[in-house]
């Protein structure tokens, strides 16, 4: 269980454990609140930070995502230069941004989380006409992605930051905001 992954980690001496899943896999009923809270005071006792897991813009991942939650809503997707819908959310509209922030904040907050893993993030040009930036326009995707890191960093002290990035040309605009990269799965 998640218990033996801190023990392990406090083995090692790790600084983080990063749980799977994340605040946009949960349901009302899994994780346990309390469960959470346990395991939040647990990691605290051992000395250990915890880690949440997003999906980034596509907030879950396939393989992490064992309750098939879907919590975005569909005007907030990506939309391409063929005016098809994709599967990632646009960080390009702010009432999206807001909502990823604050869910991250909340969940941080509620149950000792100090780092957040930024998987599968995507920026790529978006079409979607009810975005909050012209069509094909990526700056603001990019100028939201800070907003949200800093405004988390801002409201839990210490907060931390990792991402896988296959976009390469993304990493100057955001590296001074995330701690840590990893550019291969």
């Amino acid at each position: 269980g998640i218990t033996e992954e801190v023990d392990f980690c406090q083995e090692v001496s790790m600084e983080f454990c990063q749980i799977y899943e994340g605040p946009f896999e949960w349901t009302d009923e899994t994780p346990d609140k309390e469960t959470l809270l346990k395991i939040s005071t647990y990691a605290q006792e051992a000395g250990i930070k915890l880690g949440l897991y997003t999906g980034a813009n596509n907030l879950t991942a396939p393989h992490f995502n064992h309750y098939g939650e879907q919590k975005g809503k569909p005007e907030w997707r990506m939309v391409n230069a063929d005016n098809k819908t994709i599967s990632s959310y646009c960080f390009g509209s702010d009432e999206f941004t807001q909502w990823f922030t604050d869910t991250i904040i909340h969940a941080s907050q509620a149950y000792g989380f100090q780092m957040t893993n930024f998987d599968f993030l995507t920026i790529a040009p978006c079409y979607a006409k009810n975005h909050d930036h012209p069509p094909g326009g990526i700056y603001h995707q990019i100028a939201n992605v800070t907003k949200c890191l800093n405004d988390i960093r801002t409201a839990v002290e210490g907060y931390v930051f990792d991402s896988n990035l296959g976009w390469t040309p993304l990493i100057p605009k955001i590296a001074c905001e995330m701690d840590g990269f990893y550019f291969t799965d």
